[in-house]
């Protein structure tokens, strides 16, 4: 299997994709610390972030790659600096949860607790 640097990187990302990760919250997973990484939940409650997060959502579905992370496969996609990944969903409206980490595996270390 090939590795987090090898996997392909979209060089198609428009504006709109970066202004939806530019406009999520993201927040560091503090309970799992050792496997340092940030999450944006959907937010129902928010049309203008539902609506970022579904255009992200959307674009990691159709520029991804599929690996199994503790007996569960994810769909990922690498942007930038960071891989991002969703479940294994049958369709946007499903999901509720974005993760990301650094793909940079030196400068992920730097966030490890634990």
């Amino acid at each position: 299997m090939a590795s987090i640097d090898e996997m392909a990187v979209p060089t198609d990302l428009s504006d709109s994709i970066q202004s939806a990760i530019n406009g999520l919250e993201w927040k560091f997973a503090k309970t799992m610390a050792n496997i340092p990484h940030w999450y944006t939940v959907r937010d129902r409650s928010n049309p203008e972030k539902d609506d970022l997060y579904h255009r992200l959502v959307r674009y990691i579905a159709d520029n991804c790659y599929v690996q199994e992370f503790y007996r569960r496969k994810w769909r990922y996609c690498n942007i930038g600096e960071y891989m991002y990944w969703i479940d294994m969903i049958e369709d946007e409206n499903s999901s509720k949860l974005i993760n990301r980490t650094l793909i940079d595996e030196e400068e992920r270390k730097k966030y490890a607790r634990g």
